[in-house]
């Protein structure tokens, strides 16, 4: 049987959403080009540049799905920590910046609260399925109140509710102006004090999560 082998470039052509990630490309980077003939590209072209480039590889995985959209997603978050390192102004803390990265990115986390959310709707007790996954991801990811919500629906729970408190204590953007980075030595003082004192010990999955936010190196490659 006779078998037609299309260069790489026909195949990517052949599929519309790709060609048209293509097509945005050559756009972009033709821009570029045309910038830099005129002289020195700026900081702030630059970054202009770099936010169309992840915004087409962002709508092509939106569009694509199947397994081709976890590429697009990949590349999507290299390219937008490569923005949030190099190309922003540099003038928030990169901590900041690294969380802003991983809330635009982690769009997997996205799906997971929905599916955690479906399965509890239709019946699945808290704590089954992929509750303590989410939970955890969620917290990774930055998204303290959905962390927190998920939390909540532990009824009963001492160990929960501490970590709850403890968690909605913190604000991020205390990062942002030295006179509150004392605020936020006390909030580290306080989840260290809980943790010594085993206020989390009773649930295994809380005294996890306690000690992930704490930065224990034991439970940070998990």
């Amino acid at each position: 049987m006779f078998h037609e082998h299309l260069p790489a470039l026909h195949l990517a052509y052949s599929n519309p959403i790709v060609r048209q990630l293509l097509i945005e490309m050559h756009v972009i980077f033709e821009k570029c080009r045309q910038s830099a003939q005129l002289g020195r590209i700026t900081a702030l072209e630059t970054l202009s540049i770099s936010r169309e480039y992840r915004s087409a590889l962002l709508h092509c995985a939106d569009e694509i799905g199947g397994d081709d959209e976890n590429v697009y997603m990949r590349d999507f978050t290299i390219w937008t920590l490569f923005e949030t390192m190099f190309f922003k102004q540099g003038d928030t803390p990169i901590c900041l910046d690294l969380i802003s990265w991983g809330l635009e990115s982690f769009t997997f986390i996205d799906k997971l609260v929905q599916k955690a959310f479906k399965e509890l709707d239709e019946g699945v007790d808290v704590g089954g399925g992929s509750y303590w996954r989410t939970v955890c991801m969620t917290l990774i990811g930055c998204r303290f109140d959905t962390c927190i919500d998920f939390l909540s629906l532990l009824k009963g729970d001492k160990a929960a509710e501490r970590f709850i408190n403890i968690l909605s204590n913190l604000d991020w953007n205390w990062l942002t102006d030295e006179g509150k980075i004392p605020k936020l030595d006390r909030w580290k003082h306080e989840l260290a004090s809980a943790l010594s004192s085993g206020a989390f010990t009773s649930n295994r999955n809380i005294l996890f999560l306690a000690q992930l936010l704490n930065g224990d190196r034991k439970v940070s490659v998990f």
